[in-house]
């Protein structure tokens, strides 16, 4: 039966408001909770009920952070539902906010975290969860690295790794233009890929087509290109399985990255039309300022029945058009 009492202890009066049982509450405040290697924080209400045998308890959890890879992304929400069962523990942390404690990369995503560790679907809070996950983050928005601003559907796992926790991020949809700040020269998506997030920085690629229609003077379309960042100081050589939102599971990507820091875009065997002179090359396309830089290598020139091979170089586009110069 429910409770509604006043009484004195101390001195002082009190009141007890409870609602019909049997349960058992605990409350506690800045506490620590441990689920599968991530850590969640915050003020937990635990509530059981149920009888002998069949026993569940709820947690109500208020200012919650939930942290993957030691601070390298934090995920906040005013308020989560979880609930343990003796199979494990099921939650979700919905309309949440993200940081990433990575210099030189920010982001203004919304997100939402799901875990499931009982290994059948469950129901918190209203919120259907999968029963084949254990901790997953996904987010939508904008994240900025390097001075350019990706914008897609992010997914966030913890995972391990020789040196420690990383984060592994999948991600689907991105969109990325390369400009002089008023005009797209390239843009590259929806491509989909992953990143790592460690200690030392972001590294990853990702795959789609870029729109060279914007390059001024010259009728360049669209082809399939690959978006590489690397913001470490060291080169990254590592196979990763990510599995970008709304994409098929298990995509593995083999990174083989100079050292950074660079964001660039590659395009092999891009066939450029001069007017006359025609070049075949592999274009890397990066931001540099307000300016695109295009590194060419790999390249060939053909001059009417001429042609010049091993050709490298660069240019550089402007509003006015395309400027360099190519060896071979």
């Amino acid at each position: 039966m429910a409770v509604d009492e006043s009484f004195v202890v101390g001195g002082v009066s009190r009141t007890l408001v409870l609602e019909s049982g049997p349960f058992i509450r605990v409350a506690v405040r800045n506490a620590d909770l441990s689920v599968f290697g991530q850590t969640l924080t915050g003020n937990f209400e635990f509530t059981q009920t149920g009888t002998a045998g069949s026993e569940i308890v709820e947690i109500n959890a208020t200012d919650v952070e939930l942290n993957l890879g030691d601070g390298l992304v934090v995920v906040s929400v005013a308020q989560a539902d979880f609930v343990i069962r003796p199979e494990g523990i099921a939650g979700a942390l919905d309309s949440a906010s993200i940081s990433i404690g990575v210099t030189g990369v920010s982001v203004s995503l919304t997100a939402s975290a799901l875990i499931n560790t009982t290994g059948v679907a469950q129901t918190v809070g209203g919120t259907a969860i999968a029963g084949d996950l254990l901790v997953r983050v996904d987010a939508t928005g904008d994240l900025d690295v390097l001075g350019q601003t990706l914008n897609g559907s992010f997914s966030f796992e913890q995972v391990s790794s020789p040196d420690g926790p990383v984060v592994r991020v999948g991600i689907a949809g991105v969109t990325l233009g390369l400009g002089d700040g008023t005009t797209d020269f390239a843009v590259i998506g929806p491509a989909s890929g992953g990143f790592l997030i460690a200690q030392t920085g972001i590294a990853g690629e990702l795959t789609g087509d870029v729109d060279l229609s914007g390059v001024p003077g010259l009728s360049i379309g669209t082809f399939s290109a690959t978006l590489q960042i690397n913001t470490t100081a060291a080169a990254v050589i590592d196979t990763i399985s990510v599995d970008p939102p709304g994409a098929a599971p298990a995509t593995l990507i083999e990174l083989d990255l100079p050292a950074g820091p660079f964001l660039r875009v590659e395009v092999l065997g891009l066939s450029i039309d001069f007017g006359g002179p025609t070049l075949v090359a592999d274009f890397a396309f990066e931001q540099q300022g307000d300016l695109v830089i295009i590194g060419v290598t790999n390249g060939s020139i053909t001059v009417g029945d001429q042609s010049v091979t091993d050709a490298e170089g660069g240019f550089v586009i402007t509003s006015g058009g395309l400027a360099g110069i190519i060896s071979g």
